[in-house]
């Protein structure tokens, strides 16, 4: 598996019932959604992750080595542990 690049989506916006519940959000709270694709070269989907975080307690930072089999990236909670999966 070899990476070629990576497309990353960071959108805000509020978040279900459900959502709010399982990240201890308040209502009315925004949310960063970030989707990260890694693909090959000829643009087939190698890697997907798709998060859900609470807005004010992110500092999102990516890395990424093309040409190289693999890649880096982190996501850092300003607050705490928390559950920020989905």
């Amino acid at each position: 598996m070899r990476f070629d690049h990576v497309t990353e989506r960071v959108s805000a916006r509020l978040h279900s019932q459900e959502e709010a519940d399982l990240l201890a959000v308040p209502q009315g709270e925004p949310v960063l959604s970030v989707l990260v694709v890694a693909c090959d070269v000829a643009g087939q989907a190698l890697q997907v992750t798709d998060v859900l975080l609470p807005a004010d307690r992110q500092e999102l930072e990516g890395t990424y080595r093309f040409g190289w089999v693999g890649s880096v990236s982190k996501i850092v909670d300003v607050s705490g542990p928390q559950l920020v999966g989905r």
